[in-house]
């Protein structure tokens, strides 16, 4: 129910009805007769339990990675790994609190000084230090997939954490041919 959570997070997943269903807004386009339009009033529900979605106008019907696979882009098996990952990821408390000792250690204050990170881009990305050099988490909808480690004098200067998740692209830039702009990064650090 991670995804769910993350993507309707201004729903009370734990207000469920006598169903075991919370009432969410309709992300899929509505129509009346050749008038497309977005809902402002629920029409679809998640079943907490058994984590399914449901549209009662549109009739959309998913599971949470078909839900992913339809709001991401991606391929459903993609979607399932994904999901594993995000659901398998237990560092958002220790990071949260972690990443602010950047603030006073000299070394990793020094290497964020000569990259000319400022103290708002630093807590904005919430930047941190975890040992040697700069670190930074990798959120995807609000879930912590790994910290990568930033470190200009080892090979290679950029690490992920042993058992981290890995080759995500989202969104797929392939399949944003309707976009006026995409910019793509040479590195992680340029990101």
């Amino acid at each position: 129910m991670l995804f769910f959570e993350s993507y309707f997070k201004d729903v009370d997943f734990d207000a469920t009805n006598s169903s075991g269903e919370v009432a969410v807004l309709c992300p899929f386009p509505h129509y009346t007769g050749s008038v497309q339009y977005f809902e402002t009033v629920p029409s679809a529900h998640i079943n907490t339990e058994k984590s399914l979605y449901h549209c009662k106008v549109c009739g959309a019907k998913h599971s949470e990675p078909s839900f992913m696979k339809e709001q991401l882009g991606i391929e459903y098996p993609t979607a399932i790994k994904l999901l594993k990952h995000i659901e398998k990821q237990a560092l958002n408390t220790r990071w949260s609190t972690a990443h602010h000792e950047m603030k006073t250690v000299a070394k990793a204050k020094q290497l964020q000084d000569t990259l000319r990170i400022t103290n708002e881009v630093r807590d904005e990305l919430m930047l941190g230090h975890e040992g040697e050099g700069i670190s930074f988490p990798v959120f995807v909808f609000g879930q912590i997939l790994d910290i990568r480690k930033y470190n200009p004098g080892q090979k290679p200067k950029i690490r992920s954490r042993i058992g981290a998740s890995a080759g995500y692209l989202i969104p797929d830039v392939t399949k944003m041919i309707d976009q006026d702009e995409v910019l793509i990064c040479a590195g992680e650090k340029d990101m």
